[in-house]
């Protein structure tokens, strides 16, 4: 009968720089993430293929475990951890957009497998939510155009909004007058975020030229276009 095989993870240190690179992935709201990792396992009874399995999917379980406790509160994580096992680390593959196994080692009785893995992270936070094991907070910020007399300037905002900004659920339109609009975003991205976000597309090409500046009072930015 096989005996039970022993896996161990990449070193602390590995482990350390793996996390941080999904946090700083997580924090630019990335898409995905490339990290590189390193799974041993003893080889019980000789047989090094099952060895070969058994580092693979533990070391895909482990890094969507670490994305995870990157993207939920641990208390949270403790609340509901029936729960991320079955629908989110028993199925770390689907999060997995791509892995590429390396040239793995044999020292002794335990098999090295190394890894480039790709980790969807849009994918993850979505089951989370999905499963309502993470909860987003889609609060209104309050965007206020003024100097709006052209359409296509609006227009360029507002799909560019609608394209790009990450976490957006909807863009409500609201009070109007001529050369004035308000649009309330509902969106994960703070406030903060978004004012980052309209200086970046300043810069593009056919956009119009406004200023932005956060409001003291208010989740409020002023956004005023320059004719």
């Amino acid at each position: 009968m096989m005996g039970m095989m022993l896996f161990s993870v990449a070193t602390s240190a590995e482990v350390d720089t793996i996390s941080t690179t999904i946090s700083q992935a997580i924090g630019r709201e990335d898409a995905t993430v490339k990290v590189s990792y390193i799974a041993s396992v003893k080889i019980q009874d000789g047989n090094v293929a099952e060895a070969r399995r058994q580092a693979l999917e533990s070391a895909l379980q482990e890094l969507i475990r670490i994305s995870t406790e990157h993207l939920v509160p641990q208390d949270r994580l403790e609340e509901v951890k029936d729960l991320v096992e079955r629908k989110i680390y028993q199925k770390a593959r689907v999060f997995i957009l791509s892995f590429q196994p390396l040239k793995s080692m044999v020292v002794e009785d335990e098999y090295q497998l190394p890894l480039d893995v790709t980790i969807h992270l849009k994918a993850l936070q979505k089951a989370l939510i999905d499963h309502k094991i993470l909860f987003m907070d889609y609060s209104r910020k309050e965007l206020r155009l003024v100097g709006l007399y052209r359409f296509k300037d609006y227009q360029f905002l507002k799909e560019a909004l609608e394209k790009e900004l990450h976490g957006l659920k909807r863009i409500v339109e609201g009070y109007q007058k001529e050369g004035e609009m308000r649009l309330w975003i509902e969106a994960t991205s703070t406030l903060d975020q978004i004012f980052t976000f309209l200086n970046t597309i300043k810069n593009k090409e056919g956009a119009p030229s406004f200023t932005a500046q956060v409001s003291p009072v208010g989740s409020v930015i002023d956004v005023t276009f320059i004719k």
